[in-house]
């Protein structure tokens, strides 16, 4: 027989397992009413449109910003596209101008007739313009645009020419000095050295001559170094090539009044 303490645990743990299974009861309740709502058709309607909701309006904003890429893109690829059809226009007229412009050189000089054609080639004898659109514009105006259209790792030769084509008024106009102060000075110092070395007038003439127009072979082919571009066919390497210009004496003999002949060491400085 139990005695009365086994009979009251026995007691608690029955009303311990009780409460616990009430306990327990409430829960599964609670559980199953929140799964019956999640599984309701106005829960899934209400989480589906939620949701799809949210994926729209996510693939718009998305759909939108790539097409305003697109479009950018091609904004930007057509206006690459119409630069590099205007570099090429541009590079063909000049190329065609400084071919026609070699031509025309003479000696050591740089006749202004080719300085006006190449800056204006209306007034050329030959129709060396090839672009209607460019018929009026200066060789400067056209290597101003070229520098704004040129892909940025081509810019600094473009750059020296447009430097040096400021120059081109200077030139047409005679106020450059066509031999330096050391050449002048050198020519002198020929002219005199071979008089006393026993030789006549001419000769000693011819050999401070020569000296001048060495100097303003070198002084021309700087100034065409700067347009002798690949870009531009190199126009100028056969001028570039020329690095001496000797002045073969004259048949004329001395006067008799002692007169030096009239060549080039007579010239008058510009």
């Amino acid at each position: 027989m139990l005695t009365k303490k086994q009979m009251d645990r026995i007691t608690t743990e029955e009303i311990f397992r009780n409460e616990l299974k009430q306990q327990l009861a409430k829960l599964d309740k609670k559980e199953s009413k929140l799964w019956t709502t999640v599984n309701s058709g106005f829960f899934l309607w209400l989480m589906s449109t939620i949701v799809i909701g949210i994926v729209s309006f996510g693939y718009s904003i998305w759909d939108k910003s790539r097409e305003e890429q697109r479009k950018k893109d091609e904004a930007v690829q057509i206006v690459e596209r119409e630069k590099r059809l205007t570099a090429r226009k541009i590079d063909v007229e000049i190329s065609n101008r400084l071919i026609y412009f070699g031509h025309m050189l003479q000696g050591s000089t740089i006749p202004p007739k080719a300085i006006l054609t190449l800056e204006n080639p209306s007034t050329a004898d030959y129709p060396i313009n090839v672009f209607p659109e460019f018929e009026r514009r200066t060789l400067q105006s056209l290597l101003w645009e070229l520098l704004q259209v040129a892909p940025e790792n081509e810019i600094n030769d473009i750059k020296l020419a447009y430097e040096e084509s400021k120059n081109l008024s200077a030139l047409f106009l005679g106020t450059e000095s066509s031999y330096s102060s050391e050449s002048l000075e050198d020519a002198a110092f020929a002219f005199t050295k071979n008089l006393i070395a026993g030789d006549d007038v001419e000769q000693a003439q011819q050999a401070a001559a020569n000296i001048l127009e060495k100097d303003a072979l070198e002084k021309r082919n700087l100034h065409l170094s700067k347009f002798n571009l690949a870009r531009w066919g190199t126009p100028f390497n056969k001028a570039l090539a020329q690095k001496t210009i000797v002045i073969k004496p004259s048949t004329s003999t001395k006067s008799p009044s002692g007169a030096a002949p009239n060549n080039s060491f007579n010239r008058t400085r510009r």
